[in-house]
């Protein structure tokens, strides 16, 4: 076996320091994955031998930049304009420096590592979600700001074959033998009776750096929600998602399971989502956002009102494809420490985050809706409230005619799909598993 490379073996003007050491710890690697996320978050990209790292690190890899444009089916939007219609052109992508990870759940030592993509001309493709994200955030450190980012995912266990209908279908207890079919939210015990799973994933965590510090048992028959801590740097916190996504997939499928993050895999039961809780802290560390309840700050009403303000324009990154949910946002608003809303604020002496409940991957449209409104200094509208005058009951399906947001989602998959019929029927059920 060929031995190990090591940092000196590296060109140093081709791989990041940070990489070349991560590289040399994974003993004997064979295998490398390039990963670039889609703007569904998808990871497409390719596998290549370790001998064919240094090249790409030094020349890049070519993919071809519909792949930025993909929907949840893996079917090129041409209404992108970055499809077929002009050519379906290859753009050089290029690792991103500090990425490089080990892939601990391979059966033969594999390195993973994120890609960027470039224009034509060797500059940053504009479309790319990552690229889009580093500039909202240099708009921050422009004004001396710094968003300190906690991201929390929810996803289902299923079995990997479906029920007779079709559907998937929860987890057999692997304690109790009995397949879970009751809600236990946040109960103890289920979090016991899946150890086994947690403990791998916490073990994945470990050995990739991502930064996992919570379980919970959510609110449905095999939901559960892991969470991230907070960073001072948003891009690599969304980066940590990202591997922390895949590291759960992979987890599961080595148990015999699917881990499903699809916002609605099951109409009768509750959706899952993206957490992300921001603050902002100034030049000396302090959060912009602190606040008494009864008194939010203006830095916070800017926020909440540049979030409002866009989220229609928002939502076909939030909600490509229709679906109801439950004990999740159904209604364009904020309160203080409550659900059925997309943006909620929970006020403490030191501490107030902006809370946004969406389906990845929103991260680059929400800072930059909070950031254009800091710069115009909009105010929210809605008057914060504790208690919603109305709610959708749990599992209940909410009328697409009671509900702007629901109808202009439906609108937003229609147009964010192809224009084949047989794509777009195979839609939902194709996109369990993603």
């Amino acid at each position: 076996m060929r031995p190990s490379p090591t940092a000196d073996s590296l060109t140093v003007a081709a791989i990041a320091l940070d990489d070349a050491t991560t590289l040399e710890g994974i003993d004997g690697c064979e295998m490398v994955d390039l990963l670039l996320p889609d703007m569904n978050g998808l990871l497409r990209g390719k596998r290549i031998t370790r001998d064919a790292l240094d090249k790409v690190y030094n020349d890049g890899v070519c993919l071809p930049m519909s792949l930025i444009a993909t929907d949840i089916t893996g079917n090129t939007v041409e209404e992108t304009g970055l499809g077929y219609d002009i050519g379906d052109e290859d753009r050089i992508c290029r690792p991103v420096p500090g990425s490089l990870r080990n892939v601990p759940w391979s059966p033969r030592p594999m390195a993973q590592v994120l890609l960027s993509m470039e224009d034509a001309q060797g500059g940053t493709f504009e479309a790319n979600p990552r690229e889009v994200l580093q500039r909202v955030l240099a708009r921050y450190t422009e004004r001396g700001l710094t968003p300190v980012v906690a991201v929390e995912l929810e996803f289902y266990l299923f079995d990997q074959r479906p029920d007779s209908e079709g559907r998937p279908e929860a987890t057999i207890n692997p304690v109790t033998g009995l397949r879970n079919r009751s809600t236990q939210v946040y109960y103890m015990e289920d979090l016991n009776d899946y150890r086994n799973f947690t403990d791998a994933v916490a073990a994945a965590c470990r050995a990739q750096r991502i930064p996992a510090d919570t379980a919970v048992a959510e609110y449905a028959p095999g939901q559960f929600e892991v969470n991230l801590k907070h960073r001072d740097d948003a891009l690599q916190a969304c980066d940590d998602a990202v591997y922390l996504k895949r590291a759960i997939k992979a987890v599961a499928q080595q148990q015999g399971a699917m881990a499903s993050f699809m916002a609605k895999p099951r109409m009768d039961q509750a959706g899952s989502g993206m957490h992300i809780h921001v603050s902002l802290l100034d030049r000396d560390g302090r959060n912009i956002f602190a606040s008494p309840v009864d008194a939010p700050a203006d830095a916070l009403k800017h926020a909440i009102g540049g979030l409002q303000h866009n989220a229609k324009d928002c939502l076909l990154l939030f909600a490509p494809h229709a679906g109801a949910t439950t004990i999740a946002p159904w209604r364009c608003g904020y309160r203080i420490a409550t659900r059925p809303t997309r943006v909620s604020s929970i006020a403490l002496p030191a501490l107030t985050p902006i809370s946004i409940w969406s389906p990845p991957p929103c991260w680059p449209a929400c800072w930059k809706a909070w950031n254009s409104s800091a710069i115009r200094a909009r105010r929210s509208l809605a008057t914060p409230t504790n208690r919603p005058k109305t709610a959708p009951r749990s599992g209940a399906r909410q009328s697409a005619t009671s509900s702007p947001a629901t109808l202009f989602a439906a609108n937003s998959a229609r147009a964010f799909s192809t224009s084949t019929g047989s794509r777009s029927s195979r839609k939902c059920t194709a996109s369990t598993h993603r």
